[in-house]
């Protein structure tokens, strides 16, 4: 098995700093997206299969247009885990405990299911807020960390950090 890292998302705000960051530091991965190569439609399972093939870590991000992701991303992951994938990290937000409605629910099987895994909660993110519609709440006296600094600790968690990091 590679070092392969699947980035989903990786044409969103965190998935394309994600593989930036892993790019600069030389870690393997595969940026996913509908136009990549090989394609990944979360709606389409028709390309679940050919994205993970060499995988051995993915970086979760739910689908944007989905209300309840949770099932998408449950299949993908028993399908990643038929495919010997070894780590799940997938990135919930911080008002959803395991076991919430739709990503809360996604960690509580990740809890029950997966040995090498963690979940990541950001709270806020700052490029929400300098970055499309909220751009002008940006002068919020608020701090909240810049993608690429959470991109550092993002890029280690596919590859080297410990499983369970949601329990700590």
């Amino acid at each position: 098995m590679s070092d392969l890292v699947l980035v989903t998302g990786a044409t969103g705000k965190v998935g394309r700093r994600l593989a930036a960051r892993l790019r600069m530091e030389g870690v393997g991965y595969r940026a996913s997206s509908r136009n990549s190569d090989p394609p990944f439609d979360w709606t389409n399972r028709d390309t679940w299969s050919a994205v993970l093939d060499g995988v051995s870590s993915i970086y979760l991000i739910a689908p944007p247009i989905i209300s309840d992701p949770s099932a998408l991303m449950l299949d993908l992951i028993r399908l990643a885990l038929s495919k010997d994938v070894q780590r799940l990290v997938l990135q919930s937000a911080a008002p959803l405990p395991l076991g919430a409605p739709g990503l809360g629910q996604v960690h509580g099987w990740l809890s029950q299911h997966s040995t090498d895994w963690a979940v990541l909660r950001p709270n806020w993110m700052m490029q929400n807020f300098s970055e499309g519609p909220f751009a002008t709440l940006s002068a919020t006296r608020t701090r909240y960390t810049p993608l690429r600094e959470k991109a550092v600790l993002r890029s280690s968690a596919p590859t080297t950090w410990p499983h369970r990091l949601s329990r700590h």
